[in-house]
């Protein structure tokens, strides 16, 4: 009897212990959901910056040809000479604020990446946790079965004292007259 008490504790144990395996899975499963979550953030921060760049270069296309055609405006006379230097240094400001918005997006770019890194980063300590959890779910596993072959050991034993039981009663003076 006190070994089946403590076969049904071994098992409460592994059972206890399977529980917390199952929870450690479960917090490597949100660490590892919220690692996408950062990863997917990272990805649409990145994407943004590309069209920003994108934006970036056809204005920068479009202030080449404004740029031109002030050229060949240069050339058609003095009178559209002055106005076209001023068109040149509105396009030369426009250009400047370009390249500022293209650094800007450079750097929005970088930041990107970092995201993206620190997503990757959240990604692995989120599988790590998983296999944590994975292990110690085995644990768990490994204990309920022994306390399982411990209380079918203890099971046996108990039969097996029954059968004592049994013979030595049939021996007792009563049962011997009985035969």
């Amino acid at each position: 009897m006190e070994n089946l008490h403590g076969e049904v504790e071994n098992l409460q144990e592994g059972i206890g212990n399977l529980q917390g395996g199952m929870e450690n899975l479960q917090g490597g499963m949100e660490n590892l959901q919220g690692g996408t979550e950062n990863l997917q953030g990272g990805m649409e921060n990145l994407q943004g910056e590309v069209e920003n760049l994108q934006g970036g270069v056809e204005n920068l296309q479009g202030e080449v040809e404004n740029l031109q055609g002030g050229v060949e405006n240069l050339q058609g006379g003095t009178e559209n000479l002055h106005g076209e230097v001023e068109n040149l240094q509105g396009g030369m400001k426009n250009l400047h604020g370009e390249v500022e918005n293209l650094q800007g997006g450079t750097g929005n770019l970088q930041g990107g990446m970092e995201n993206l890194q620190g997503g990757m980063e959240n990604l692995q300590g989120g599988t790590e946790n998983l296999q944590g959890g994975m292990e110690n779910l085995q644990g768990g596993t490994e204990n309920l079965q022994g306390g399982m072959e411990n209380l079918q050991g203890g099971w046996r034993i108990s039969k097996g004292v029954q059968g004592i039981s049994k013979e030595s009663q049939s021996l007792s003076p009563g049962g011997v007259n009985a035969l």
